[in-house]
């Protein structure tokens, strides 16, 4: 049944010529290479055009056909057929999120009314004019994040997708934005009380503009009201650790602290002055945490002299940590449904498979959106074989 459903879906995109859309624009991309609305729209118009001839193959399919369409899709993904993101092309693979954004589609997919088709073109038409009539601005959000990297690889690092996510208004737009925080809340209070800061994370704003995390931690903006641990290192033996840090604090009260395996909590750079620091990590689990309260910074480095050998384990945030034991529970068999569904992302993908055997075997009940990020975040060979 397989081949009936992937030549339709190729023939859809014949038919509507999306591969000459797609070259098309390539060409208008060539000539506005400098604006980052296209780089946007590019990545927009593949997902759009799968979507849609996605749309079109289930109109025809009963529901067995779409679930043959929806483990298609799995069987593609788990190819693994390596392509170059940057030639115009139409394809069934699509990488993680997209491919869950498909797989929710046929879940929820539902006829469309004539009326909705023809506000849908309307509203499209609507957008094109004025796109074509004016200059093009785009809102940033009211706390926009942008990420390059935390610690982890990302999925898809091309030069067309890091285009697309510097669309929002820039750096000095992101911190001339005011932050809204609760002064009666427990994340206000973490920078006057240690026994806060010691204790798990707690913040009611954290956004980063260009945050990569890891042993060197570069962020060219920040918002944070409460703490976040950067650094976790389990020692063995009593180990020294240098510190490099700076950054400029334009509001609020920010600094960077170091907590002792016994709620001992210590400043390391409050100032933002550019200084090395030495701390002695004591047997146990020490953290490195942001500490902040209404603070809003700029060009803020952080970097770790340290050798990871030299620990137990270290992680560079609480998530992973807890990932870490989600995975030792996994493997005892013994992990639950929240705990797994909750770390999910910081899981790797055999791990999240032999979660959903364990689960299944318990048998746990799963909604669609819980039965699709454990699929998508597993292996999808392996999740298979279990389900």
């Amino acid at each position: 049944m397989q081949l009936p459903l992937i030549l339709h879906h190729e023939l859809l995109h014949v038919k509507r010529k999306d591969l000459w859309y797609k070259w098309i624009y390539q060409m208008l991309l060539c000539i506005h290479w400098f604006n980052p609305f296209l780089y946007l729209a590019g990545r927009k118009l593949n997902i759009d055009c799968e979507l849609s001839c996605d749309e079109s193959v289930l109109i025809h399919l009963t529901q067995e056909g779409k679930k043959a369409y929806g483990n298609l899709l799995l069987d593609a993904a788990s190819w693994g057929i390596d392509r170059n993101r940057n030639v115009p092309a139409v394809t069934l693979l699509e990488k993680k999120q997209d491919l869950k954004e498909r797989l929710r589609g046929i879940l929820q997919y539902k006829k469309k009314s004539g009326f909705k088709g023809f506000l849908s073109l309307l509203l499209a038409a609507g957008m094109l004019g004025l796109s074509a009539c004016g200059s093009i601005q785009v809102s940033p959000d009211s706390m926009p994040v942008h990420l390059t990297g935390e610690g982890r690889e990302r999925e898809d690092d091309s030069f067309w997708n890091q285009m697309a996510s510097w669309v929002d208004s820039g750096l000095d737009s992101f911190l001339a934005q005011s932050v809204q925080v609760d002064k009666e809340g427990e994340a206000w209070q973490a920078y006057d009380k240690d026994e806060i800061i010691a204790g798990e994370d707690v913040n009611d704003q954290w956004h980063m503009y260009s945050y990569m995390g890891g042993n060197r931690i570069k962020c060219s903006g920040m918002f944070l009201n409460g703490t976040a641990s950067v650094l976790i290192v389990h020692a063995s033996r009593e180990t020294e650790l240098q510190v490099n840090s700076e950054f400029k604090l334009l509001n609020g009260r920010f600094e960077l602290v170091h907590v002792a395996p016994d709620g001992v909590v210590t400043v390391v750079n409050d100032s933002g002055e550019k200084e090395t620091v030495g701390i002695t990590l004591e047997e146990g689990r020490n953290v490195i945490k942001f500490v902040g309260q209404e603070a809003k910074v700029r060009g803020l480095q952080v970097k770790f002299d340290f050798r990871e050998k030299d620990f137990e384990t270290v992680f560079y945030s609480e998530n992973e940590e807890r990932a870490e034991e989600v995975k030792t529970k996994v493997e005892a068999g013994t992990a639950e449904k929240d705990e797994v569904l909750e770390n999910i992302t910081y899981l790797d993908d055999e791990i999240v498979s032999r979660a959903l055997a364990l689960l299944l075997s318990q048998g746990e009940e799963f909604k669609d959106d819980e039965l699709l990020d454990l699929i998508i975040y597993s292996d999808v060979e392996l999740s298979g074989k279990y389900l």
